[in-house]
């Protein structure tokens, strides 16, 4: 069974990546990895080798991203800065930082509602919930 023609595009990161989510809606790509940052990448603009944005406020790598559902501009990202934050990608600024781990953090994923999981090299698991008005 074939799956007909593909038309590739390249975005070069310029470190090794670790994590690569694409935005829910299926435009807005995030890259991150050791570089420290989160490159935005848009594969529908003529220079897709060029990043459409930089989110750089992690101060180690970047080990996972996720959209947040319903919120097509909110990305969490965690990293071995020990942190996790949330993002508007509009801005380069992160909306909120949580400091819940005392080592690497390894992985992140949108909880139910305004909640965000994450698990680290210190072993925990943390299910952390957001303020009403947070997103």
């Amino acid at each position: 069974m074939g799956f007909g023609t593909f038309a590739w595009q390249t975005f070069v990161a310029p470190k090794a990546c670790y994590t690569v989510s694409a935005a829910p809606e299926g435009g807005v790509v995030a890259v991150a990895g050791a570089d420290k940052a989160i490159r935005l990448w848009d594969p529908r603009q003529r220079d897709t080798a060029a990043a459409a944005a930089v989110l750089s406020s992690h101060t180690n790598w970047v080990n996972s991203v996720a959209w947040v559902p319903d919120h097509a501009f909110h990305l969490w990202s965690a990293s071995h800065d020990c942190s996790v934050k949330l993002w508007d990608i509009r801005g380069t600024v992160p909306l909120h930082s949580l400091a819940c781990h005392t080592d690497k953090v390894l992985g992140v994923a949108p909880h139910a509602g305004r909640s965000v999981a994450s698990g680290g090299a210190d072993n925990v698991l943390h299910i952390n919930q957001l303020d009403a008005g947070a997103l």
